[in-house]
């Protein structure tokens, strides 16, 4: 059996979720907060991609700002695209203001970004199960290695 984490979650909160999407291959499309995350995911991969040494916290939330506006999302009780709102925006330019004062990016080496990885777990009768799913970084800092998944919720 092959499975990730976020199959997993899907089936504890519901079963009947989990067979739409991971046996009918049925979707429904991203809530307003998933694409929210994913527009964060893309803009601090955008930051680890170029250097994280030279671009500044003006540099990253710049370049927040000039994609913002661009990412729809579909409203379901609307039936149409619509963009993020000014809340998200906001939310948006406090996390990453945050994110940037917390961390030391000097001292980091980013080793990957958006990394598979499959882990293979073994009962004592040889039935084997794989564990898959993707790192969103993996960084050594001096002599230690940091497993990244971020989160916006």
């Amino acid at each position: 059996m092959r499975v990730s984490h976020s199959s997993l979650e899907t089936f504890k909160q519901c079963p009947q979720k989990y067979k739409f999407n991971k046996i009918d291959n049925l979707f429904e499309p991203k809530s307003e907060a998933a694409v929210f995350g994913t527009y964060l995911h893309y803009v601090l991969q955008w930051f680890f991609e170029n250097d994280p040494h030279k671009i500044e916290l003006k540099g990253l939330l710049s370049f927040y700002e000039t994609h913002f506006s661009e990412i729809k999302y579909f409203d379901i009780k609307s039936n149409k695209e619509k963009p993020l709102n000014s809340f998200n925006f906001d939310e948006g330019i406090m996390m990453l203001k945050n994110f940037y004062q917390n961390n030391n990016f000097h001292e980091l080496t980013v080793l990957g970004l958006e990394s598979d990885f499959e882990l293979e777990i073994k009962e004592p009768n040889n039935k084997s199960h794989i564990v898959s799913g993707i790192i969103d970084r993996i960084s050594k800092i001096n002599n230690h290695y940091e497993v990244v998944d971020y989160k916006t919720g």
